[in-house]
């Protein structure tokens, strides 16, 4: 499992085409889940998830965890 970088990022062109590898790679490799954060919200410094996000990102991380263990 991966999560995805921030949408906020001051250098926005470099995290989205990490994302776009992230994703790709993702594709190739039955085992691995991305965790999507397009929706997430910065602390304030366009780098690091605000409280809220990272608690939504840990359930996400769960949801996905759990998916892999019911194959």
């Amino acid at each position: 499992m991966v999560g995805e970088l921030g949408r906020y990022s001051k250098k926005d062109a470099l995290w989205s085409q990490m994302n776009s590898i992230i994703n790709e790679h993702a594709k190739g490799d039955q085992y691995m889940s991305v965790i999507k954060t397009d929706d997430f919200i910065d602390k304030g410094d366009a780098v690091h998830f605000n409280s809220e996000s990272q608690r939504l990102l840990g359930k996400r991380y769960a949801e996905a965890f759990l998916k892999t263990i019911k194959k």
